[in-house]
């Protein structure tokens, strides 16, 4: 319980802190094959496929490592779990990129992760970033990892949304401005 505690503590800390970040220029294709190199070695994750469509040319933004990371790590965490609360035959989580251009001619790189689970319920979409929502059962979840993450690509510039795809799963959405 103490563990559990202070889990809770240290992520309501992330997202009221202004940090002094360690922004740097990175690569969100190396970030996300790391993350599913990962993947690949949890028990949780092993009968999930995991394909990568890596399709923008121009993938470097200019973020803290560390808290990219956590983004994009809370997203999986929570797909793999939902896949494995109610396992399709053919489990998948799909990680795509492609390179967008606003009208004002600002360029950024667009990530979508999605699975094949059972989905967001439609109830649920416009609460999923709300802080300390979650449909996990008790000591399971704590409901501050997406709402963290949404705070984190907001400060970055950036805009994540979640939602439910029409035969089944759900697909999150980050685009971030791209490093100059």
């Amino acid at each position: 319980e103490i563990v559990r505690i202070n889990h809770i503590i240290r992520q309501l800390l992330d997202m009221s802190r202004t940090s002094a970040d360690e922004a740097k220029s990175i690569s969100i294709h190396l970030l996300l094959q790391d993350l599913i190199a990962v993947f690949n070695y949890q028990p949780t994750a092993d009968q999930i496929v995991f394909e990568s469509r890596f399709e923008a040319g121009e993938d470097r933004v200019h973020a803290d490592p560390d808290r990219l990371r956590q983004v994009f790590l809370n997203i999986l965490l929570n797909a793999v779990d939902a896949l494995n609360a109610d396992l399709p035959s053919d489990p998948q989580i799909l990680l795509a990129t492609a390179n967008l251009v606003s009208d004002e001619q600002v360029k950024s790189i667009e990530v979508i992760i999605q699975d094949n689970g059972p989905g967001i319920p439609s109830s649920h979409l416009s609460r999923v970033f709300d802080p300390f929502f979650t449909t996990k059962q008790p000591g399971k979840g704590t409901g501050l990892g997406l709402s963290v993450s949404f705070m984190i690509i907001e400060k970055l510039g950036g805009r994540l949304s979640a939602s439910r795809l029409e035969d089944s799963g759900a697909a999150f959405r980050v685009v971030l401005p791209l490093a100059r």
